[in-house]
């Protein structure tokens, strides 16, 4: 079910020839010391960028001092120069700088000298940055984690194409053990699979009656061809489909409407004719619920609270059902995967590929339970890591503050 459409371009981030923010060093192997954290530039022109002024901004701050960056050279600015200097014999860095990376992700910006902005790259421990893998067993349950050797393992994240956007995970890779400042990142390809972001589809809550249109946009060297892969829970054979470019690299693809209450997992494919992407994995895909009685353009009353949805597979919401039942598994914290969906009179926000869990001291074993939604890293809601929802004794918990 593929077709080979227009070629697509997208040079990086930065105009080209500006110097790449190329290598990212921010947790070091554990036990960690921040001391060992650095920052590659590289410099794709063929002439030598003069950085005199120039800043790095973020969780870090370091002005350059009156230096250039030669033709398809690299620059490296560390926290403590002499202790990459002996991690890395014959590797000089600027040097040393205020503050440390977060090794949760943040923004780190390069600004010129006019305090205009060269490049930016906000990196993460999460999602886009990382695998999503089964995490070890957990009192019978493994639930799904976020795990790369550049988080504490003592591997750097590393540009995998300059002559792509640096701004998305999917172009960073974890280094060779220490990283590879001063010289051509070890996971430089000629070649990798498609960059692919922005997949969404609509409507987020479709009736039995509509159909859902996916969107997701794609970036690579050469021609591509995009599949959208999805299936129902019921018994149904998976389905594929071709998407179609709509515009600037945005490929688009309708399933049909689906019955009452059922859950549709999806995730796409994206192809260069050499290597392939699969994106999320299929295992812990995109998910929507349908619903035949919603009404998206009913007014919203302004004294209503907020409403939430999390949408599970069967499979897992059972998983999760029994691991908050059963006494000797209610510990586990292993996390499935949801779809996170709220409704306020701002209208529906949603989050994928968010991880739920059971919650609680003493009040693990319901049903009802608590659970907690842990949100991606590099995809926060209303900028939060994550949201606890109690339903063992809500009354007690809201009398508590008020008595205090």
């Amino acid at each position: 079910h593929l077709h080979v459409v227009a070629a697509l371009f997208l040079l990086s981030a930065t105009t080209w020839g500006a110097p790449l923010i190329h290598e990212i060093m921010y947790h070091p192997m554990d036990p960690e010391d921040p001391r060992e954290e650095f920052i590659e530039l590289y410099n794709p022109d063929e002439e030598s960028v003069a950085l005199s002024a120039w800043r790095l901004r973020g969780g870090v701050n370091f002005t350059f001092p009156d230096v250039s960056i030669a033709p398809n050279g690299y620059l490296v600015i560390a926290a403590d120069p002499d202790i990459l200097a002996a991690k890395h014999p014959g590797v000089s860095a600027l040097g040393p700088w205020e503050g440390r990376l977060s090794n949760s992700g943040e923004t780190v910006r390069l600004v010129d000298a006019a305090n205009d902005e060269v490049d930016e790259v906000p990196y993460a421990d999460e999602g886009d940055w990382a695998m999503r893998v089964r995490g070890p067993e957990d009192r019978g349950h493994r639930g799904w984690v976020w795990d790369e050797s550049h988080d504490g393992g003592g591997s750097s994240l590393e540009l995998v194409q300059p002559s792509l956007t640096n701004r998305r995970g999917l172009n960073w890779a974890p280094s060779t053990v220490g990283g590879t400042p001063g010289a051509p990142n070890s996971r430089r390809a000629d070649n990798s699979p498609p960059i692919v972001f922005n997949l969404r589809h609509e409507p987020i809550i479709p009736t039995d009656q509509e159909p859902v249109t996916v969107r997701v946009t794609v970036r690579d060297e050469s021609a591509v061809a995009v599949t959208l892969h999805y299936h129902t829970e019921t018994p149904l054979e998976p389905q594929s489909v071709d998407m179609e470019e709509d515009e600037d690299g945005t490929f688009v693809a309708v399933i049909p409407p689906q019955g009452d209450g059922e859950i549709v997992s999806f995730h796409v494919e994206a192809t260069d004719g050499q290597a392939t992407r699969l994106y999320p994995l299929p295992e812990a895909a995109c998910l929507y619920r349908v619903e035949r009685n919603f009404d998206r353009l009913a007014p919203w009353d302004p004294a209503q609270r907020p409403l939430y949805r999390l949408i599970l597979t069967e499979a897992e919401r059972a998983e999760l059902a029994r691991i908050g039942s059963n006494r000797d598994e209610s510990e586990s914290n292993a996390q499935m995967n949801a779809t996170f969906i709220s409704q306020d009179g701002t209208g529906l926000r949603l989050r994928y590929l968010v991880g739920v869990r059971n919650r609680g001291a003493s009040s693990r074993l319901g049903p009802p339970n608590n659970a907690l939604v842990v949100f991606r890293s590099d995809d926060p809601w209303q900028g939060l890591a994550s949201l606890k929802f109690n339903q063992k004794s809500p009354h007690s918990q809201a009398l508590g503050p008020v008595l205090f």
